[in-house]
């Protein structure tokens, strides 16, 4: 393969990567929640429900500045949230593992055995037990208003889901307002190099270290 090919080849799975983005899991209404095969493809058969689920470090971060951006590539500025989740079951590991959320208007409603869950996360890192979520478009921070992108203030709590579907007892409850530019638990974020849809480098910076590279050899050659 020669070297503009995969110049143009890792452009476009960095550009398609940061397209993607990071979302939960949308549960529809009334769905109850499903057993699942565990990491190791096989069968659970589990009666003990979760650990207690705990939350730590969370956190959403906004971008720095706003607006059009040539090293963006026309990807818009994106709004995050995350925060990591600890606890653990007898028999599903934690890759396997699922995180209901309960997202309510206040505590109470977070807490209500009647909230049923909106989203079905899994960790993005099952070493730090680590939890990411797009939250929406940066320009007025958009929101579509599912779970933990709800907009406005509002409330949640985790429970840890084994394969089993068995449901943990619910954390305690994080109350605060992705939109708010007041939030204590705001956070900014400097634009990275390329795209900025996924918070990684983007295929500018990627590429343009290849091409360097690229130049290098050529000229070593000469």
């Amino acid at each position: 393969m020669s070297m503009m090919s995969l110049l143009f080849l890792s452009s476009r799975i960095v550009l398609a990567q940061c397209a993607s983005g990071t979302a939960p899991e949308e549960i529809p209404a009334g769905t109850a929640i499903a057993k699942t095969s565990l990491s190791d493809g096989g069968t659970p058969d589990d009666f003990n429900a979760p650990a207690v689920a705990v939350i730590g470090d969370v956190h959403f971060q906004f971008p720095k500045n706003t607006g059009p951006s040539p090293a963006r590539h026309s990807c818009p500025q994106l709004d995050y949230l995350s925060f990591t989740v600890t606890g653990d079951d007898d028999v599903t590991d934690a890759a396997a593992l699922r995180l209901a959320v309960f997202v309510g208007a206040d505590a109470a409603t977070a807490l209500s055995a009647n909230t049923a869950p909106s989203n079905l996360l899994k960790f993005q890192s099952v070493v730090y037990r680590r939890i990411a979520v797009t939250l929406g478009n940066s320009e007025g921070h958009e929101r579509d208003g599912v779970g933990l992108r709800t907009k406005g203030p509002f409330c949640f709590s985790i429970a840890l889901v084994d394969a089993s579907a068995n449901i943990g007892q619910r954390s305690e409850v994080t109350c605060l307002d992705t939109t708010s530019t007041m939030d204590p638990l705001l956070e900014y974020y400097n634009e990275p190099v390329g795209c900025g849809c996924g918070g990684s480098p983007g295929a500018l910076g990627f590429t343009g270290a290849l091409l360097l590279l690229c130049l290098r050899r050529r000229s070593r050659r000469d």
